[in-house]
């Protein structure tokens, strides 16, 4: 989802059932790209409408690549992705929000267990 506009993610998950996206890339501090989630600190509305139409496809995700002068330090890059994810979850409806906070990734990691 690094490069894809919301339009493209959306004909993915309904064209492959298995196919999960993490938000972690999508931080303005990550991506400079034309297709930010965020306006602001507001929700942009197509964004909204494909997280609200596939819930369950999307899941929180944070990793923190080498430190530098244009990452900052590792808390200063947990802060502003927390600052992110927030504002995201925040402008969702509380079924939506908790499914990408943690459910998703709390049913990937069940199912992944019970195969073992």
């Amino acid at each position: 989802g690094t490069f894809l506009p919301p339009a493209a993610l959306m004909d993915l998950v309904r064209t492959h059932p298995n196919l999960y996206f993490d938000l972690a890339i999508k931080n303005k501090r990550l991506r400079r790209d034309a297709y930010p989630i965020l306006f602001g600190m507001t929700l942009r509305e197509e964004w909204r409408h494909l997280f609200e139409s596939y819930p369950d496809r999307f899941f929180v995700g944070f990793d923190f690549p080498g430190v530098g002068e244009f990452h900052g330090t590792r808390l200063e890059m947990a802060r502003e992705s927390t600052e992110f994810i927030r504002a995201i979850l925040t402008q969702l409806t509380p079924s939506t929000a908790r499914k990408i906070a943690y459910e998703n990734a709390r049913g990937m990691l069940d199912n992944a267990k019970m195969k073992r």
